[in-house]
């Protein structure tokens, strides 16, 4: 791969299971110049990518290309491993396929740890070295970043709390993972699989969302009440764990679910206040993230410094 120019244009790509967004740096931020769905096939979307990137107005000629793609991926080959989020993208070399085409470095970096990277850089995390992030959406995502720079760990797997299953932790019936369990899609799957068994509640069958579930759980609905709480639980237990293990500066939380801090980040650093084992870990900042949906995009244009 040829080295970016010294007066070149780094270029940030958010690639979503719906969307994909790219962007290069101004003095205000990420300046999106693409914006379109995702194309289901990799090779549909790679054309997409390069056209885009080709046809782009950038400030100075292109230097180098930082992707933030869903994972499971090979960091170092730059190859897609069948993420859940996008189907049929499997051992997909989107890397070196874009590299070649456009003669420019490219990274590829698994999303979670791209926003991660990004609220470390330019976000809530900017003024910590050691950070913890923690993305509670749809989905469930996390990242580490020591020092400006992403900890991949083996495999590039580091981070990737949310198949985990803290039933393993105690003496307890194997159960389900942390996305399973307090993601946005954790929380409506079991609200379905217990109103298809008869539990009576006040959010309507034919209309189970993130939003009825919240508003059931604000109303006082007993099942409601139930899911919200456990997820609660969950996500501080598993930091409870985090910062007894890393130690880290600051635990960022960013996602859908935190956008009203009052539905997760404050109810849930309040049980981690009451549930952590040693008390100097309580002065541990938890706080909401900043840069929202521009996290990805933040994080895959800090991939060249």
């Amino acid at each position: 791969m040829q080295e970016a120019q010294s007066k070149a244009t780094s270029v940030g790509v958010d690639i979503g299971g719906t969307k994909t967004k790219m962007a290069c740096l101004d003095e205000s931020g990420p300046e999106v110049f693409f914006h379109e769905p995702t194309p289901q096939s990799p090779d549909d979307a790679l054309r997409m990518l390069i056209a885009g990137l080709k046809d782009a107005e950038l400030p100075a000629p292109l230097g180098a290309v930082g992707i933030g793609c869903p994972g499971p991926l090979d960091q170092e080959a730059g190859i897609v491993h069948s993420p859940p989020n996008l189907p049929g993208w499997d051992s997909f070399a989107l890397g070196d396929s874009l590299a070649e085409a456009l003669g420019v470095p490219v990274k590829l970096e698994n999303d979670a740890n791209c926003g991660a990277l990004g609220e470390a850089v330019h976000g809530a995390a900017r003024d910590y070295d050691r950070v913890f992030y923690m993305t509670i959406s749809t989905g469930l995502g996390t990242g580490i970043v020591f020092n400006r720079k992403v900890y991949r760990g083996a495999f590039g797997l580091a981070g990737d709390i949310w198949a985990y299953n803290p039933a393993s932790l105690a003496d307890a019936p194997r159960g389900n993972n942390l996305t399973e369990l307090a993601s946005g899609n954790g929380l409506i799957h079991q609200v379905q699989r217990l109103v298809a068994g008869g539990r009576n509640t006040s959010i309507p069958a034919a209309d189970i969302t993130t939003h009825t579930i919240l508003s059931a759980f604000e109303s006082g609905d007993e099942l409601g009440i139930e899911v919200v709480e456990n997820a609660r639980h969950v996500l501080a237990g598993t930091i409870c764990f985090v910062l007894h293990l890393l130690a880290p500066d600051i635990v960022t939380l960013a996602g859908g679910l935190c956008t009203d801090p009052k539905w997760f980040v404050d109810p849930v650093t309040k049980l981690v206040h009451e549930e952590v084992g040693i008390e100097k870990l309580k002065e541990i900042p938890i706080q909401r993230a900043e840069l929202w949906d521009d996290a990805v995009l933040y994080g895959a244009l800090s991939l060249f410094p």
